[in-house]
């Protein structure tokens, strides 16, 4: 059985799937491939039935775009298990998130043989109204949150090295990709279609971006005034994949005890962490479950704020009441006085609040898996040869190195970004890492599989 896993952000996406191979593998003949979702994209011809599981379907405005990479999945006998992994987290304004829902995912393209997972019941009925099979979109949650909890030891020994080297340390989890894009803002006017917008769209738009600014220029502040204070303690700024690192890096610049860093997972960074100071975004939850305080600073709050994610731990808005919290926090005593908050909204939303997600993923994985079989008795599962394998490989980084000398000979540094943004998401897989992680799973769990390893952007769980 063909099982592709597509890798868009690995720092994400990588770990907890890994998890889930291990369970899969051994049964039914299973061969999980994991590789960068254009890998596997390009090597879609050579696969014969399966199952693939992600949500690299579809590119820009699901409504409008159609998706051919779905419909050569399907011609080749490969069914869809489309696993929304950001859309449990909603927007103050209520219909602007079911549209952003629509935007990402459609379920009216998929057929009665494919599915959709979501976080929780409320993403469940806006996309159920919709959907042409409602009865396929299925709550699972979130099985990555599941690794800051009952998985965490997947964590405890690069956590264990970070805290060993920076001693005491806060986490700032920063998530301004509007005020500080990898891209630069006239890109971006284009990439959100500004030019066909009317007056009041536009106006609404540019004040996402202000607020997103103004946000991020208080977060600046208030580390700058945390390491003044706490100057025998580190800050680590990690930011979002689809932030602009070097502004960090120079907003920071020769300030000793304040790192900028977006290696490794966040799992890891919060193992050592005395607290998370963020401004809406999921690793708050992931660092709840872990028993980290949570510190949410929101200067601004719009119709684009995230919830639930926002309205969990200390809620503060006032930088002195952040320093005094932080130094309760550090002295390791009790902050009652500014009430810890956990957000009841976050149940509608993540189905893994109260149920393990990686039993609920298994276990319709399972049945959806059968059906597949009993529906397809006889089939043979083909898949990539190495030969193929290592010739695409090979052509990807030949057209890649090409690709950046072409637009760095020409000055196209909008494009050199966007390349820069996809290596950054994906920087490719690293074997001993891998294997790093298997042997955790295996030491823990008893789960034994075999890797076999192609190249940075594939490689194969049985």
């Amino acid at each position: 059985m063909n099982i592709l896993f597509p890798i868009e952000t690995e720092s994400r996406e990588l770990d907890y799937k890994l998890l889930l191979a291990s369970v899969l593998a051994g049964k039914n003949g299973r061969s999980i491939h994991f590789g960068s979702f254009q890998f596997l994209d390009k090597s879609l011809s050579h696969f014969k039935n399966g199952l693939y599981v992600g949500k690299n379907i579809f590119r820009n405005d699901a409504r409008k775009f159609k998706p051919k990479g779905y419909y050569e999945q399907k011609a080749r006998g490969i069914d869809s298990i489309y696993y929304y992994e950001e859309g449990g987290f909603f927007f103050k304004n209520d219909e602007l998130w079911k549209e952003r829902l629509e935007f990402s995912c459609n379920p009216r393209v998929f057929d009665s043989k494919d599915y959709v997972f979501v976080w929780g019941e409320r993403q469940k009925q806006v996309l159920s109204e919709i959907a042409k099979h409602p009865e396929n979109i299925k709550n699972v949650g979130v099985v990555r949150f599941d690794l800051y909890n009952q998985y965490k030891f997947l964590y405890k020994e690069k956590g264990e090295k970070y805290q060993k080297e920076l001693k005491d340390y806060v986490l700032i989890n920063t998530h301004y990709g509007a005020a500080n894009n990898h891209n630069n803002f006239t890109k971006q006017l284009h990439f959100f279609k500004y030019p066909g917008m009317n007056t009041q769209e536009r106006i609404g738009f540019l004040a996402r971006y202000s607020d997103d600014f103004e946000n991020l220029m208080a977060m600046v502040e208030l580390v700058l005034q945390l390491a003044s204070k706490f100057q025998h303690i580190n800050f680590v700024v990690r930011p979002h994949p689809s932030e602009n690192l070097n502004f960090y890096k120079d907003v920071f610049t020769n300030q000793k005890n304040i790192h900028v860093i977006r290696d490794g997972s966040v799992g890891e960074w919060l193992v050592g962490a005395k607290a998370l100071i963020h401004g809406g975004c999921t690793t708050s939850f992931g660092s709840h479950f872990m028993g980290v305080p949570v510190i949410t600073y929101i200067r601004k709050v719009n119709e684009h704020t995230i919830y639930p994610a926002s309205e969990i731990g200390y809620i503060l808005d006032d930088t002195e009441k952040i320093q005094a919290l932080v130094k309760l926090i550090l002295e390791k005593k009790q902050p009652s006085e500014y009430g810890y908050t956990y957000s009841i909204r976050g149940n509608e939303v993540i189905n893994n609040l109260n149920l393990p997600a990686t039993e609920l993923f298994l276990g319709e994985f399972e049945s959806i898996e059968q059906n597949y079989l009993q529906n397809n008795k006889g089939v043979q599962f083909k898949s990539p040869s190495s030969l193929h394998i290592n010739k695409l490989f090979y052509k990807k980084l030949l057209f890649e190195k090409l690709y950046i000398a072409y637009n760095t000979l020409l000055n196209r540094h909008t494009k050199l970004n966007s390349q820069k943004y996809i290596n950054n998401k994906f920087p490719g897989f690293n074997r001993e890492k891998i294997e790093s992680l298997l042997k955790k799973i295996e030491e823990n769990t008893g789960k034994k599989v075999k890797l076999k390893f192609y190249n940075s952007h594939y490689f194969v769980i049985s």
